[in-house]
């Protein structure tokens, strides 16, 4: 018997590497159509409005000109330092919004770049979704 409940929506590409994410308890890298880009954990992704919500761990924005990822929040220093709640920093975003999603593996970024910059400018690797 399985403690999760199917979804009541179409199952999706989208839907599955969410429920994967929750799962396994891994990071996703997401990039947004306002070249946004934030790294978390989903938290809930059954909305009919197509909404979902993810708590964040890093954000930043991605550089038109290059295309580089430029970190510049940690959202896990807000919650050490006590300036923030678990329960406030979660963010929910409209699926329309999001450009791409994939994996994201903390000690592989560590090990391969530098702590502020990435370049992303080749995403075949990621999930894209329209």
């Amino acid at each position: 018997m399985s403690i999760f409940k199917p979804s009541k929506q179409k199952s999706s590409y989208l839907d599955e590497l969410f429920l994967d994410a929750q799962i396994r308890n891994i990071q996703l890298f997401f990039t947004f159509i306002d070249n946004s880009v934030y790294v978390g954990y989903v938290v809930d992704f059954e909305s009919p409005s197509g909404y979902f919500s993810i708590l964040p761990v890093i954000s930043g924005y991605l550089r038109t000109t290059d295309r580089v990822v430029k970190f510049n929040t940690s959202h896990i220093d807000a919650l050490k330092n006590g300036r923030i709640e678990l329960k406030d920093l979660r963010i929910t975003f409209n699926r329309k919004d999001l450009i791409s999603v994939k994996v994201f593996i903390p000690h592989i970024y560590e090990q391969e770049f530098s702590p502020s910059e990435v370049d992303y400018s080749d995403e075949q690797n990621a999930m894209s979704f329209e």
